[in-house]
């Protein structure tokens, strides 16, 4: 693995940029695993909603959003699926910002956009995120559980 991040920051590195395919569900509902690609660019500056690749505090690459920009010049980021920020992440950690993302084959570029703008504005209202996640999550529990009875 080690040797994979090594290879792809130093794609990164000489060509600006590097397509990447999220395998995990914490940036869903934005990005779906495994189906969508994410153009992370070099880190010049970052802000706070950016969406950015770094290493977290245990060595592992993740994809997540800055929700605060902290007083000792560290960020406290969260997956769009999470409502747990990970907080102490330095500049030196992060690898590269999302420019923007392939989502269902039209691309989405998170500068210009305005339904990402518009998305992005009323994610980050962390109450109302809170709540949508609960209802999205019992609702699909739910459908899960109905589907199973219904299968012979």
């Amino acid at each position: 693995m080690k040797n994979n991040n090594v290879s792809m920051e130093k794609f990164i590195s000489d060509n600006g940029y590097i397509p990447i395919r999220p395998s995990g569900r914490s940036m869903r509902p934005l990005i779906s695993p495994l189906r969508d690609v994410c153009l992370i660019s070099r880190k010049n500056t970052v802000k706070k909603h950016d969406i950015v690749w770094y290493k977290n505090l245990q060595g592992k690459d993740v994809l997540h959003r800055i929700m605060a920009v902290n007083g000792d010049d560290t960020y406290s980021l969260c997956g769009d699926n999470q409502i747990v920020f990970e907080k102490g992440i330095k500049n030196s950690d992060i690898l590269g910002v999302m420019e923007g993302f392939y989502h269902n084959g039209k691309y989405i570029d998170c500068k210009r956009d305005k339904k990402y703008k518009i998305y992005t504005a009323i994610w980050c209202f962390m109450p109302l995120r809170k709540t949508v996640l609960f209802i999205y999550e019992n609702t699909v529990r739910k459908m899960k559980r109905k589907k199973g009875r219904h299968e012979f």
